[in-house]
């Protein structure tokens, strides 16, 4: 995960965003991920909309 993020950073991308599985909330956050907007079900799964900025 690490390595895609400094490959979007060395590609000068302002962010990266993500549809993240809520169990996974932490994982994401503890990478600089922030959530954005509500959480919703996609698939039967619960998800949240998560963004990084550099």
């Amino acid at each position: 995960m690490t390595a895609s993020i400094d490959y979007c950073k060395n590609q000068g991308f302002p962010s990266i965003k993500i549809s993240a599985q809520c169990y996974l909330d932490r994982f994401y956050k503890d990478l600089g991920f922030m959530a954005t907007g509500e959480k919703y079900l996609e698939d039967g799964i619960p998800h949240q909309a998560m963004t990084l900025e550099f």
